[in-house]
């Protein structure tokens, strides 16, 4: 049996194969989830005059979230034709986008779709960032 380390970041996987027939006996994706703050998006943040914000745990952040899971963490949400950026390259755990853990560091967000950092989810759409009221914004 061969021994390797690697580090492992959020999206990766660990497959262990039978060494003769390369078949999967053992197979984890390595993913994390945080239970989601709130569902109702009765919040509204008007961000249509920002061609960039960012939302996250920091001071400087524009829409700064009040949790122990974000601190020193951002994600950088840029205006494009279509719809938004989303730069998740400053986080730990990456950034779900419409429900799903996004395994790349930018991302594409369309007009009111979603995306979710740490369990806080915010819907973007014409220049607003939706979120809940239960969301714990500073």
């Amino acid at each position: 049996m061969k021994e390797y380390v690697r580090y492992l970041s959020v999206g990766d996987c660990i497959s262990v194969c039978y060494d003769y027939t390369d078949t999967d006996f053992l197979y984890l994706d390595f993913l994390v989830q945080f239970d989601s703050v709130g569902s109702d998006y009765d919040r509204w943040i008007d961000c249509r005059n920002c061609n960039e914000f960012t939302i996250g745990g920091n001071v400087s952040d524009n829409i700064r979230i009040d949790s122990a899971n974000l601190v020193d963490q951002n994600v950088r949400v840029r205006k494009v034709i279509d719809g938004y950026e989303v730069d998740a390259s400053n986080t730990k755990y990456g950034v779900e986008i419409n429900g799903f853990v996004s395994r790349e560091q930018i991302g594409f967000v369309r007009h009111g779709e979603f995306i979710s950092i740490a369990g806080y989810s915010f819907c973007l759409k014409d220049g607003y960032a939706y979120t809940s009221k239960k969301t714990e914004l500073v």
